[in-house]
């Protein structure tokens, strides 16, 4: 540049030899300044605008290096290498066609040429998946993507970038093998590249080879020391290793007092165990309980020992990640560091004592990638969440993690933030210092922070808003997840989420339904809402737009493109949030359009929805997990169309619209909200009742619903029949009326959609199938109901009581089931209950009210085998009956339980059916599980007994009759002699002999009273 100024007008030659030695020098901000200086001078010099649009792109400077490489071009026509370097701008830009098209060239005109190939697989592969996201895809270039691909490995075979594109691709493509070759290729080929090792690991991880994955993260550490990603991997794929090969074992080290941290780390590096014990080399009580129990939450395990507590097991990996952390003094020793981890680790104490429980308050640390900075819907709603927490009396810091901005500090709205490194060290060293009672992330970094925090005696809330931690990736792309729920694959790593966290909830009822069917698990809801605004008045006159929130092609920017030219005189407004305008002012110049405008990224959402007529949220590629937006629009009565995929359909079930991807549905529906005035309005109120529904101000009682019953977590086991299970409710509804918080539920039980059944918010949180996730996590408390078997698997909990311990539940007991379970948890819990508590069972969070027409609903079923024999063989001449008189009849249960002469409402899952039979004014149904779902609905009901016992398991509501066989004999079960040669044999009869006439007597006259 000094040579440049010490000269008036330097000579094209000279202009160029600086420009290569600041090229060489990597002098780019130098460079970048000269060409700005000296454009008019540069554009005419070929030589001079290599080395300026060369530099430009290292420099990340993309656009400016596009304007010199398109000039270069212009003055260098066909000169391949500068084709090459403007095919790289316009990957960079996101330009994937523009960009696929010159390397395709290049690839056809030097066919041998690898860097040409390479970078024409990999803008086929943008080109393929829409720029994952900001186009629409073309999958029909996948083939050429693999091709260019496949000849750039086999043209450079030292060279390491086109087997790991490869890998990626081919995992895509469903071919895991070749997947693996092409990654083990890679890292062969470049020992040296974090990059390389890390796509093995992933590869590897995937396929289910933890251990070729560990040695992979391994070598990538050794590349790159200071690599956050490697580190992270390293650990995590440790914490996975622990997890399935379970306890380890117990080593000893005694001269660790006379040590300093560094040799204790040396030492404890050294070992191959679990846990540590320091001091006395003979087995204590400790390590007893680990063997036993696992405890894989546990930082420490400490028993009695008489008086003083002083049997001691330390995680030999937590004191080892304190240290990396450079948490302890280099000059402290061994008390410096067992302190460290007393104080912040998690504690297994003993059962009589009062266990590690933190109260209300203290700090929250509330973690997303960008943090303060509101990039999407996560940020937004950890900043409402901070607000809540604050209110519930905790200090609330609001973390992000982007590299960029780490050290940064400050407040928004009077919460304070700060921005960390991503990789578990930092967020370790931030937990501790902080001292944080609580951590709440959301998707995105949940494998980083369980892989820092897991033993640390803060609580761990996750908050499922995107599919990251939950499914693996469906394109070559880590982070992008179009169309999940076609075919998406489970991360079974996603389970030490479930295992370690204290809490994971959801951000919808779609959401919970995935992550259910896919784990086992029935989470609690926290909406993703906007705060709540007043109801304004807006002249309908005034609203003139047609409003797309996100310009993103998979956010259904190409619809509205197809929507617009079918209405030329409508106004369309959209916003480029999180893609360049340009792409969309290009693809509305392409198609010749101009009733659409495109806005940047703006904060002022509320002027744009009073300003739209409708809002148009057609997500039908990118499948929305809650859809923010619209509530946002209907917060301010604007109507709202959706599409009908994720949870946008769930949203407008009462309000909006939901439509088929098709442009003329489409436009006819907007057309309609356009010139139908009183439909409008009617959709506007509709808007506004939503809105109500879905009020902010609910907020602060669920987060507060999630919190609670994290500080002293128990963990009621349950089972096996539905009869069985909805017979817990009325207990579970008690401990938590008592206790004032939920609990979590196990359920072991004969079918495979129970967790429906137990969950109800503000009574149970979490509602586990048994297995390994529930198992190992961390809980004060496990009570296991008569029901839940007479088998004890292992918690991880400090005390696991059981009911059968106290008393053992019989068909003849002189309590009703659902009092036996109230009595067990009064007796073991002490958690007294009223006689009214014992009629207040439940069925999920389903609630029936009076229907407006008649319809009587049949359960003519039961289980098979020896519980055939409760079936009353004459529903098909009561649904005659009834029929004649004009009363409808539905039946319900299994398909082959469905009465000839009813309406079929059988089939679908428990929940589905339950759903089903809220439209019933009245229910008959043998002794069964269905049965008690009508009870627990408050249908009015009359429920058919013989040979089982109705004292004991009948139903208790109010509107709930039981007819009773009244013979001696009757009910065969509880007779000594006639339970094994009449019941058990199968060969009980009696329930023939109640008449049809008994029944419909009864029915009549209920629905009379």
């Amino acid at each position: 540049m000094e040579d440049l100024l010490a000269a008036a007008a330097p000579s094209e030659d000279r202009l160029a030899s600086l420009c290569e030695r600041l090229f060489n020098d990597k002098r780019d901000v130098e460079l970048a300044a000269l060409g700005q200086v000296a454009w008019p001078t540069l554009q005419a010099n070929g030589r001079a605008l290599v080395f300026l649009g060369r530099s430009l792109l290292r420099a990340g400077r993309a656009e400016q290096a596009l304007a010199a490489l398109e000039r270069l071009q212009q003055i260098m026509p066909g000169r391949y290498e500068v084709d090459y370097y403007l095919g790289i701008a316009l990957l960079r830009l996101q330009r994937a066609a523009d960009a696929y098209s010159l390397f395709s060239a290049l690839a056809e005109a030097r066919p041998q040429e690898h860097r040409y190939r390479l970078e024409a697989g990999r803008a086929a592969q943008l080109v393929a998946f829409g720029g994952y996201g900001a186009m629409p895809p073309d999958r029909d270039v996948l083939p050429e993507a693999l091709e260019h691909l496949q000849a750039a490995n086999a043209l450079a075979p030292k060279d390491f970038r086109a087997p790991r594109e490869l890998a990626g691709l081919l995992m895509h493509l469903g071919d895991t093998s070749g997947a693996l070759e092409a990654a083990e290729a890679a890292a062969a080929r470049a020992p040296g590249s974090a990059a390389a090792q890390l796509t093995l690991a992933g590869t590897a991880l995937r396929i289910g080879r933890l251990e070729l994955a560990a040695q992979a993260a391994d070598r990538a550490v050794a590349a790159a020391p200071e690599n956050d990603t490697a580190k992270f991997t390293v650990r995590f794929l440790s914490h996975l290793g622990q997890s399935k090969h379970g306890h380890a074992g117990v080593a000893h080290l005694a001269d660790a007092a006379e040590m300093d941290v560094a040799d204790i780390s040396r030492c404890l590096q050294q070992v191959d165990a679990d846990w540590m014990r320091f001091g006395s080399m003979q087995p204590n009580s400790a390590s007893d309980l680990a063997e036993k129990r696992g405890f894989e939450w546990a930082g420490g395990i400490v028993t009695s020992a008489g008086a003083v507590h002083h049997e001691w097991l330390w995680r030999r990996v937590f004191l080892l990640e304190l240290i990396d952390a450079g948490l302890t003094p280099s000059d402290g020793g061994l008390r410096a560091l067992l302190a460290l981890a007393h104080k912040h680790g998690a504690i297994v104490e003993p059962e009589d004592g009062p266990g590690q429980r933190d109260g209300v308050g203290g700090r929250v640390l509330l973690i997303s990638q960008f943090g303060a900075r509101k990039f999407g819907g996560a940020e937004h709603f950890l900043e409402q969440m901070a607000r809540l927490y604050r209110d519930l009396g905790y200090e609330p810091l609001i973390v992000g993690t982007r590299e960029e901005l780490e050290g940064e500090t400050g407040d928004v709205n009077g919460i304070p933030y700060v921005y960390v490194g991503s990789g578990p060290e930092s967020l370790l060293r931030l937990a501790v210092r902080e001292e944080a009672t609580i951590t709440h992330v959301v998707s995105g970094l949940g494998y980083e922070v369980l892989t820092g925090l897991r033993f640390l005696r803060g609580r761990l809330i996750f908050g499922v808003h995107f599919w990251r931690e939950i499914f693996y990736h469906p394109t070559p792309s880590p982070g992008y997840y179009p169309d999940v729920g076609i075919g998406a694959e489970p991360r079974p790593e996603f389970n030490s989420i479930l295992r370690r966290f204290d809490t994971t909830y959801v951000n919808s009822k779609f959401t919970r339904d995935t992550l259910e069917s896919s784990f086992d698990l029935r989470a609690p809801v926290i909406y993703s809402l906007p705060d709540d605004e007043p109801i304004t008045e807006i002249d309908p006159a005034s609203r003139d737009e047609v409003l797309l929130v996100n310009a993103r092609s998979d956010k259904g920017f190409d619809l509205l493109l197809r929507v617009a030219e079918r209405l030329p005189g409508r106004n369309f407004v959209t916003i480029a949030t999180q893609t360049e305008r340009r792409f969309a002012e290009e693809a509305i110049t392409a198609m010749g359009l101009d009733n659409i405008t495109v806005l940047e990224r703006t904060s002022d959402m509320a002027a744009l929805y009073k300003r739209a007529r409708v809002v148009m949220v057609p997500s039908y590629h990118f499948v929305e997990t809650f859809s923010r937006v619209v509530i946002e629009a209907q917060r301010h009565g604007t109507p709202v169309i959706g599409s009908d995929r994720g949870n946008v359909p769930l949203l407008l079930a009462e309000s909006g619209t939901v439509l088929q991807e098709d442009p003329a549905l489409w436009a006819a529906q907007i057309e309609r909200l356009f010139t139908d005035e009183p439909y409008w309005q009617d959709q506007s109120v509709a808007a506004y009742e939503n809105s109500a529904r879905y009020a902010f101000a609910q907020q602060r009682e669920r987060l507060s619903q999630i919190v609670l019953p994290i500080q002293q977590p128990i963990l009621v086991g349950v089972g096996s029949g539905l009869g069985n299970i909805i017979h817990t409710t009325p207990m579970l509804r008690n401990l938590a009326k008592r206790w004032g918080r939920p609990v979590d539920v196990v359920v072991a039980g004969d079918h495979g959609d129970l967790l429906f059944v137990v969950s109800l918010s503000g009574i149970v949180n979490q509602a586990f199938l048994i297995g390994d996730n529930v198992l190992e996590r961390r809980y004060d408390t496990v009570f296991l109901t008569h029901s839940f078997g007479a088998m004890t698997p292992r918690f991880s909990a400090r005390r696991t009581l059981c009911s059968r311990d106290w008393d053992v539940f019989h068909p003849n007991h002189a309590l009703h089931e659902a009092e036996f379970n109230l009595a067990a948890a009064d007796a073991l819990l002490g958690v007294p209950y009223d006689i009214d508590d014992v009629r207040a069972p439940y069925c999920g969070d389903l609630r029936w009210t009076v229907p407006k027409d008649r319809l009587v609903g049949f359960h003519a079923g039961s289980k098979d085998g020896v519980w055939a024999t409760k079936r009353w063989p004459w529903f098909a001449e009561l649904a005659r009956q009834l029929t004649s008189r004009g009363i409808p009849v539905a039946s319900f249960g299994t398909p082959d339980e469905a009465i000839p002469g009813t309406i079929d409402m059988t089939g679908g899952n428990i929940e589905q059916m339950a759903t089903r039979m809220l439209n019933c004014s009245q229910f008959v149904a043998n002794d069964s599980g269905v049965m008690n779902i009508a009870n627990s609905l408050n249908i009015p009901l009359i429920a058919l007994f013989g040979p089982t016992n109705a004292r004991t398991r009948g139903p208790l509501g109010e509107a709930s009759a039981a007819l009773v066989i009244d013979k001696p004999c009757a009910p065969c079960e509880l007779h000594t002699s006639l339970r094994t040669e009449r019941f058990l044999a199968g060969q009980c009869r009696c329930m023939s002999e109640m008449s049809v006439e008994t029944v419909l007597h009864a029915l009549l006259n209920q629905s009379a009273g």
